[in-house]
């Protein structure tokens, strides 16, 4: 789906999964935001990731609910946002502002914060930290996986977004699922670092490992363990 974006002044581009059967569905669905990581694009998640395969799979076998999965682009501009907050990277304020209003309008989707999903891997689990801790009241599930902020950026999260953290709506999300890929993980340690400091701010979370690295082999289970957890 190409889409103007007014944050940008430029076209964006996502990919759009709606399930089998979506268009005699009559009632608004929820939707799962699925984010790539970095050096990927909004493609990765059907391609390598085989989500719409899995999504259909689950679906058939009566495990999921129907849902639409958007999976945007996460580099919207040039570089790399890696810090926590929201305020840097266009990305936030892109899919505030121009993703989530055209979703709404254009598919059969609800508007309602239980109705809603988002979910990362590497780059996109720390946009979904992000939404986690900045923008709690936007979805009711949030779902990071292989990830975690680096300890320069932990050190920046706990001394400029103290107040953040203690922020009790974090805590109204319906499900906080982390996951990771095993000990092999490049981000194994990042996360372990990432849990200890929401253990210290009593930020409630669940946890998750399927050992096989930083790879979509990982993140496809991940979907197939988590899709059946959401709108419950």
């Amino acid at each position: 789906v190409w889409f103007y974006s007014s944050v940008l002044n430029n076209t964006g581009r996502m990919h759009i999964y709606t399930p089998p059967g979506y268009e005699k569905m009559k009632a608004r669905l929820p939707v799962l935001y699925l984010q790539h990581g970095g050096g990927d694009n909004d493609a990765s998640w059907t391609t390598v990731g085989r989500a719409n395969f899995i999504l259909d799979n689950l679906l058939a076998a009566g495990k999921i609910k129907p849902m639409v999965v958007v999976m945007p682009m996460g580099h919207p501009s040039p570089g790399f946002h890696m810090e926590p907050g929201i305020e840097e990277d266009p990305y936030y304020k892109q899919l505030f502002t121009d993703i989530m209003p055209y979703v709404e309008s254009h598919y059969q989707v609800s508007s309602r914060r239980e109705d809603r999903a988002f979910s990362g891997l590497s780059m996109g689990g720390l946009q979904a930290l992000n939404i986690a801790l900045f923008a709690p009241d936007k979805f009711g599930y949030v779902l990071p996986l292989s990830t975690g902020y680096f300890p320069a950026q932990l050190k920046t999260l706990e001394e400029k977004y103290s107040g953040v953290l203690k922020n009790p709506a974090i805590n109204s999300l319906r499900l906080f699922w982390i996951a990771m890929g095993g000990e092999k993980d490049i981000a194994y340690q990042n996360g372990l670092n990432v849990n200890a400091l929401f253990d210290k701010y009593g930020i409630k979370y669940q946890t998750s490992t399927y050992p096989a690295a930083h790879t979509f082999i990982t993140w496809r289970h991940n979907l197939y363990e988590f899709a059946p957890l959401l709108f419950k």
